[in-house]
């Protein structure tokens, strides 16, 4: 991993090239974006993608028309040889999705974390030992 450089002789081939793919004609033309030269992957955000299908912006999503686009991206990633990578909601909603292929796989964001670590550091500031319970992952934010 190349930090704290914008020299191309030093970053040389560790930097990688992902699309997302988010709106209903990406899914459609999936295999020719997933072979499209150079590629290293595509990353789906799964609120933005249901936004694109027309549906609620979650993440985890479950309705057929989702799932069944997630998979056919996942499919096209694992056919061309590229990295299927994906936003979940937690840490177990990213175990899942790992065990399903995704090679490439976060799980939170910071406007649920950071409210959060505030809140905890706050209390420990005041001298109250209690837990501070992450904000919610739904929703598009």
């Amino acid at each position: 991993m190349v930090m704290n450089s914008r020299d191309v002789a030093v970053m040389g081939d560790s930097v990688l090239c992902f699309v997302m793919v988010e709106t209903r004609e990406a899914v459609e033309r999936i295999d020719e974006i997933a072979s499209t030269p150079g590629l290293d992957g595509i990353y789906v955000g799964p609120a933005d993608l249901a936004l694109g299908l027309g549906l609620q912006p979650d993440l985890d999503k479950e309705e057929p028309e989702h799932v069944a686009a997630v998979e056919r991206i996942l499919a096209a990633c694992k056919k061309h040889g590229i990295v299927p990578g994906i936003q979940c909601g937690n840490g177990k909603a990213a175990r899942k999705q790992a065990d399903r292929g995704f090679r490439f796989v976060t799980f939170t964001k910071d406007s649920s974390l950071l409210p959060a670590a505030v809140g905890k550091e706050v209390a420990a500031s005041l001298g109250k030992d209690i837990q501070v319970k992450q904000t919610s992952q739904k929703g598009y934010t």
